[in-house]
């Protein structure tokens, strides 16, 4: 089969399903780990697709504490949130934000048009509220967790290689040396 045959919604809930499994089972790959190019998708002899991960040598453990306090669930949300971001396929859209803006509202609109466009974010999202259910955790409070963890820092840097924006394009320009001068 050619690769333009694979099913996104497929690809989106196979990998949703394992990073809530991982996550919540205290299970997090980090942020190198947690790109596309750390996906394997088999093809069965029966023409069926098994979905599974690659390349753990930053995988972390952690205690899962029941009931979590804020600061935990705070963090935890972070982590999620941050390994789901690295782990989408780039969104086609671009999301104009003015210069002028703050980091804050910077991350605020590129986060709304993240949630609103990103199959792997809305599948995973899903997966984490059933996910929250079974371990007895406060759904509410888990995603106004998840909710602040669009409006960090770490979410802003790391929205720059799923979704486009001028404050990505800005931070593009920051780090490349410029090979051309005008003339």
């Amino acid at each position: 089969r050619r690769s333009s045959d694979l099913n996104s919604r497929w690809y989106a809930d196979q990998k949703a399903r394992w990073l809530a499994e991982l996550h919540f089972g205290g299970g997090f790959r980090g942020l190198l780990n947690s790109n596309i190019g750390n996906d394997v998708i088999e093809a069965l002899p029966d023409g069926q697709r098994r979905f599974s991960f690659c390349d753990f040598d930053s995988f972390k453990l952690i205690g899962m504490p029941a009931p979590p306090a804020r600061d935990f669930l705070e963090a935890f949300a972070l982590q999620c949130t941050v390994e789901v971001l690295k782990g989408s396929l780039p969104i086609l859209h671009f999301v104009a934000v003015p210069p002028s803006s703050s980091d804050a509202e910077m991350a605020r609109q590129i986060g709304v048009a993240y949630r609103q466009k990103s199959s792997l974010w809305n599948a995973y999202i899903q997966r984490a509220r059933l996910k929250a259910h079974e371990l007895s955790w406060d759904w509410p409070d888990l995603e106004a967790a998840f909710a602040r963890a669009f409006d960090t820092p770490a979410f802003l840097e790391a929205s720059c290689s799923v979704i486009l924006s001028d404050y990505a394009l800005r931070r593009h320009q920051q780090r490349q040396p410029q090979p051309y001068l005008p003339h």
